[in-house]
């Protein structure tokens, strides 16, 4: 009985600590919130793009802040489906763009 109960109180201590050592979400203030991703681009171990409706972000920073670098604006806006980047300036995202007929 007494080896029933200590196998037990010793299963609910590591399920605590596995519960407890897991790591939590942060929200970042500068991060991009609205709508979906669908794709990031990582050229090295500090520098990212990633896509949102018709914007494109970049971190320099490992994703601690998150700086808008430009827009669809010019062709009609857009939804970025899939973004790619060579390098820190070179890059293509790859979009829908809604076409209107009158």
């Amino acid at each position: 009985m007494k080896k029933k109960i200590s196998t037990a109180l010793l299963g609910v201590l590591l399920l605590v600590s596995y519960a407890k050592s897991q790591p939590a979400w942060n929200n970042i203030p500068s991060a991009p919130t609205n709508g979906r991703f669908d794709d990031i681009s990582v050229i090295n171990d500090s520098t990212a793009f990633t896509g949102q409706d018709g914007y494109i972000y970049k971190t320099t920073d490992k994703g601690n802040t998150w700086n808008l670098i430009s827009t669809l604006d010019s062709v009609g806006g857009g939804y970025i489906r899939s973004i790619e980047f060579v390098n820190d300036t070179i890059g293509l995202p790859v979009c829908y763009i809604l076409l209107h007929r009158f």
